[in-house]
């Protein structure tokens, strides 16, 4: 136990190399003991330490290895868990994989009443459905996620429901019920002192800026972002602070230092398997050259965006990347 709490303690701080050690310590001494439960949760809490770094395929590797142990000792509400995580972990690599994944954990958390399991369950699936351009099916998942959140008095759910419900609705034109849910999120997340959510909050609030056209705010909130991810153990939210700097820079006409972001981010990513953040990264680029009636290098990164986010599953940027393209002007 020792070993686990080090290892999360580490975590915690962004001593990513001391957290793997212990937990790897932690498995060891399991594995001795033929603690099997005891060498799953230790299998998901490496998994979720590489997802933050996005490899995909060691994190996936002990996802499973978590799952087969849980399926083999009964342990229903660990399979439930290692489902769900799986199907996070592919939200971003394969809609489809992710969707199987999430309705497999769906079926058994039903079973066994895992309330606070469907939260996650339900938002996951919300987010699938908005992604794959079902907006009812996606609201109708939310508010289950926020119905069960309530009922076991969830804070952390709620408050992540709310920012992807902010989402939801910001995406389907109905911007004032989506700052709405997102002043909710900021309440819980300040709450709850946890940084990753109140990160999260600001990403959406600078989504909002860049519609409203309040870019110097949003270059400030991004400047404060950047500064404390810059040693934060999650790349995957580092990834995010450099595309929301590199947006409100072009958006404010600063489209090299835009560029050295958008670079910055997909270095990162570009070395994964085909991903919905690189496919992210390539549309905004696109917009940026576009802004600067760049067309030649513009469409093709738009092409690049449409093929992996199809490729994906993911149907949210295919109408946009669409319009983009037909707005191009050939005459330059």
């Amino acid at each position: 136990t020792i070993y686990i709490t080090m290892g999360v303690a580490l975590l915690f701080l962004g001593n990513l190399e001391g957290a793997i050690a212990y937990f790897k310590k932690g498995l060891e001494i399991r594995e001795k003991l033929g603690d099997r439960r005891g060498m799953a949760a230790c299998y998901l809490d490496l998994a979720v330490v590489y997802q933050q770094q996005l490899n995909l395929s060691k994190s996936e590797e002990f996802y499973l290895n978590a799952l087969k142990l849980y399926e083999e000792i009964g342990y229903q509400s660990g399979v439930t868990v290692a489902l769900l995580d799986l199907g996070s972990l592919y939200f971003h690599y394969n809609l489809i994989k992710a969707e199987e994944y999430s309705m497999r954990a769906l079926g058994i958390a039903k079973l066994i009443n895992a309330k606070r399991d469907l939260v996650f369950l339900y938002d996951n699936l919300g987010l699938i459905c908005l992604r794959r351009m079902m907006p009812d099916k996606a609201l109708d998942n939310f508010q289950l996620a926020l119905k069960y959140a309530k009922e076991t008095n969830f804070i952390e759910g709620n408050c992540f429901i709310n920012i992807h419900l902010s989402e939801f609705y910001r995406e389907t034109g109905r911007k004032k019920q989506g700052i709405t849910c997102l002043k909710k999120a900021y309440r819980y997340a300040q709450k709850l002192k946890l940084k990753q959510y109140i990160f999260d909050c600001q990403f959406e609030e600078m989504e909002y800026l860049l519609l409203s056209k309040g870019i110097k705010k949003g270059r400030l909130i991004a400047q404060r972002l950047l500064a404390e991810l810059k040693n934060n153990p999650d790349l995957n939210r580092r990834v995010y602070g450099y595309i929301y700097m590199a947006r409100m820079l072009s958006a404010s006409g600063d489209f090299k230092a835009a560029q050295n972001y958008f670079d910055r981010a997909l270095s990162i990513t570009v070395k994964l398997p085909d991903n919905s953040i690189t496919a992210e990264i390539y549309y905004h680029m696109g917009l940026n050259y576009k802004r600067q009636n760049k067309y030649s290098e513009a469409v093709p990164l738009f092409l690049k965006a449409n093929e992996i986010f199809t490729k994906l599953g993911n149907l949210a940027y295919l109408d946009k990347i669409e319009h983009e393209i037909a707005a191009v002007d050939i005459s330059k």
